[in-house]
């Protein structure tokens, strides 16, 4: 459960101005602020729009700063910030700049020229290099979520089958023939259910790591 607890010590902090930054993608200019704050650590509002722009960019889509996609910002950066202080904490070995160049060349691959690529960055107000670094992290979190609630994860055969069973009604109902056997079906009916545990168990970390934590809201301190 997320503890929004009044009197935080760094509440008081929430109402400074840290510096003047055009965070919006209509270039309105907005006093940044801090927006959460956990424990010793803090998220500024301009992290938020940030996240939201990048989110957007990757997604093909329009950048939304409504308070409902503000809130989910925010959840983002606080569970990016978990998993990284997880990593840290485990000495987990950080990802090389080629790790995420795949990815890279992926949405790349979206624009036929490097002026388009650049024109529509400066569209979102992001760089290159932002976004890279922003794909070498889900690179890092991705591979450490494996490693931390994936590694070792074994999928009963029954379970296998009942969710063969399941697919084999959709198929028919959708007219796939022919219908593949359970052992064409056995792997990736394997991976997805070991992605759908670690998942799972992702989120009950998450939650339980949450109620050790001091997480306070302070948008409203922002406008």
């Amino acid at each position: 459960m997320i503890r929004r607890r009044g009197g935080n010590r760094l509440a008081a902090a929430a109402v400074l101005c840290l510096a003047a930054a055009t965070l919006r993608p209509a270039r309105a200019e907005v006093i940044d602020c801090i927006a959460v704050a956990l424990d010793h650590q803090t998220i500024t509002l301009s992290q938020v729009f940030e996240d939201i722009r990048l989110t957007a960019f990757l997604n093909d889509q329009t950048p939304d700063t409504s308070p409902a996609e503000r809130k989910r910002a925010e959840e983002r950066l606080i569970q990016q910030w978990l998993l990284q202080r997880e990593m840290e904490l485990n000495h987990y070995p950080a990802p090389k700049p080629e790790d995420a160049q795949p990815l890279w060349v992926q949405l790349r691959a979206r624009f036929k020229t490097e002026g388009d690529l650049q024109a529509a960055l400066a569209r979102y107000h992001l760089t290159e290099s932002k976004v890279r670094h922003h794909l070498l992290e889900e690179v890092a979190t991705v591979h450490f979520i494996d490693y931390r609630f994936r590694s070792g994860l074994e999928v009963p055969d029954a379970d296998v089958e009942d969710y063969y069973q399941k697919r084999v009604v959709e198929w028919k109902q959708k007219g796939v023939t022919p219908i593949p056997t359970l052992e064409e079906s056995r792997a990736d009916i394997e991976e997805i259910l070991q992605k759908e545990r670690a998942n799972q168990a992702l989120d009950v970390w998450l939650a339980d790591v949450r109620t050790q934590m001091d997480i306070s809201y302070h948008e409203e301190a922002c406008r």
